[in-house]
């Protein structure tokens, strides 16, 4: 019995939801009811299972360039989550970039099933559509508008759209970098035990590329977000 395409991206998408309502309890209670020390030992478990258990399937151990590549990316991102978590005021942004990336994700995926026609790189990454693009940076524009409205941070609507896009070209980027990686391993995710997400890699590929940036200029995205 041959399975239609609408009826697979139902049951993809249905996986994707029931996954990731779970990583968000999980993400809730790790990072606003547990000690900031819970949730940096957490972040170093999973920089420890991507990198002994996904990065084999993408990086072989006898290809040099794999060595010069796996400091940047993933370690260095995950170090400044980290750092960030110490700080009672950094960590915060932690939250507003990960709900930040999971809107783009989110909006750029439900566009590009329903409305995506046009490929952006269909060489490295076959399913990710301008169209989608565009409705994950009108989910991520209206969660950043929410976010300032919340906290009472007065912002100009072009400067709120110029750092949506900037950060959410930054996560498309990251989320490219993987799917380049992955197509030259010939896999499909980094690992299978996030139904419907793959493995923490590409759970965490597109903020692998905005935590750096974030981290930088974290006294510019503090006073942007009104902390």
């Amino acid at each position: 019995m041959k399975v239609s395409k609408k009826h697979d991206n139902r049951y993809d998408f249905a996986k994707r939801a029931i996954t990731g309502f779970f990583l968000g309890v999980a993400f809730y209670f790790l990072f606003f009811l547990c000690p900031p020390f819970v949730f940096s030992i957490t972040l170093g478990i999973i920089t420890i299972t991507i990198l002994f258990i996904e990065l084999p399937q993408i990086f072989k151990p006898n290809v040099i360039s794999s060595w010069f590549i796996m400091p940047f990316y993933p370690i260095l991102p995950f170090i400044f989550m980290i750092l960030l978590n110490q700080s009672v005021q950094y960590r915060t942004l932690i939250f507003f970039m990960g709900a930040l990336s999971l809107s783009f994700d989110f909006g750029s995926y439900s566009f590009g099933s329903l409305f995506g026609k046009h490929k952006i790189a269909p060489a490295i990454s076959p399913r990710k559509t301008w169209e989608g693009a565009l409705g994950g940076v009108i989910f991520a524009f209206t969660l950043i508008n929410i976010i300032m409205w919340y906290q009472n941070a007065f912002v100009s609507i072009p400067m709120k759209l110029y750092i949506t896009i900037c950060l959410c070209t930054l996560s498309l980027c990251g989320d490219f970098f993987e799917s380049y990686l992955k197509r030259i391993a010939k896999i499909k995710d980094s690992a299978s035990f996030l139904p419907g997400h793959g493995g923490f890699l590409d759970r965490f590929d597109g903020l692998m590329f905005v935590l750096p940036v974030v981290y930088i200029f974290r006294n510019f995205f503090a006073q942007l977000f009104g902390l």
